[in-house]
């Protein structure tokens, strides 16, 4: 998978390539480490969506905000219940038509 990745993402050079991979593999290590240590859950769901069609209200104080989205990934045990978004790790400068606020993506890490 990775080489098919930077086929689309071009890496500069063999030592940038290795770099990547080698960081790529310890990553997937430590998500497994950490997966484990968390002990036996029950899948519940990706890709849920929330808030559909009316949205989830959250009492802020005296006000209120409404949301929807999708959740990535859903899991459960007997305790508790394991939400998680994915993110890419990609940077998104604001330049010309983005260097205002965006009140869907700002709000969205806001709330998280």
């Amino acid at each position: 998978m990775f080489e098919a990745f930077v086929q689309h993402y071009p890496l500069l050079g063999d030592a940038v390539r290795g770099a990547q991979l080698q960081r790529l593999r310890e990553d997937l290590r430590d998500l497994l480490r950490y997966e484990w240590a968390l002990g036996a859950r029950r899948f519940v769901a990706t890709e849920r969506s929330f808030g559909e069609p009316v949205p989830i209200e959250l009492p802020l104080g005296g006000r209120s905000l409404f949301v929807r989205g999708t959740m990535d990934r859903v899991d459960a045990d007997a305790r508790r219940t394991l939400v998680r978004d994915l993110k890419t790790g990609r940077v998104s400068p604001r330049r010309g038509k983005t260097t205002e606020p965006d009140h869907v993506g700002d709000l969205q890490i806001a709330v998280y």
